[in-house]
């Protein structure tokens, strides 16, 4: 007979200090996980990533330091993902990001110092056997 699995884990607003600790097991069983609102810093644990049944992950509020964390991906049920008001940074990009979560409902990322992805339309023209690569296109060009 297997031991039952904490579902639930909400230690929303109570002041904790600290880093989150690396030691999700691999039957990690949670289904909600709130930490929002306390003084938690440092890196958000790879061993998180263990806890695939995630449904509702709540960081929200705190001084975490780190990165997307693309490496949550596998966590193919979580609906909820908040990361507001932290200090996460760099790009977002996960390279497919809806195919790894393709329940994802909510996502707010607000407050943190992610860096925006510029996407800039190019096109390559041939003209009389040359090309041109335009990065920027008037709108009075036109080209058959």
């Amino acid at each position: 007979m297997s031991k039952p699995s904490l579902g639930v884990l909400n230690l929303s607003k109570n002041n904790l200090t600290g880093t989150i600790s690396n030691v999700f097991p691999s039957n990690c069983g949670l289904q909600t996980l709130s930490l929002n609102g306390n003084q938690l810093e440092g890196k958000l644990p790879k061993s998180l990533a263990r806890c695939t049944s995630l449904d509702v992950l709540n960081l929200g509020n705190n001084h975490i330091e780190d990165a997307f964390p693309c490496y949550l991906k596998n966590i193919s049920m979580l609906h909820i993902l908040i990361l507001r008001s932290n200090q996460f940074y760099g790009p977002i990009d996960c390279r497919g990001l809806n195919a790894f979560w393709p329940e994802l409902q909510i996502v707010d990322i607000a407050a943190n110092n992610f860096t925006d992805i510029y996407y800039q339309d190019v096109i390559i023209v041939t003209m009389k056997g040359l090309e041109a690569k335009l990065v920027k296109i008037l709108s009075i060009f036109a080209a058959l």
